[in-house]
């Protein structure tokens, strides 16, 4: 299974939480992708998705948003 983690992340910290959780579903033996929000044209082929973003004023980065 092909798991997209797409993540908007101004000051590092969400950029972290994905990196763990991909580095946890590769342990149990997904294949997982790590997509920064702000470079991503279109979403990739995947069988599923994680989306998380920085919070900042109460609302979400604009490029994860």
């Amino acid at each position: 299974m092909r798991v997209a983690i797409v993540y908007g992340s101004r000051l590092g910290a969400t950029r972290g939480i994905a990196e763990f959780i991909a580095q946890r579903l590769g342990a149990a033996g997904l294949d997982a992708d790590l997509y920064p929000a702000e470079r991503l044209v279109e979403l990739p082929s995947a069988d599923a998705f994680i989306i998380g973003s920085g919070v900042h004023g109460q609302h979400w980065m604009k490029e994860a948003a």
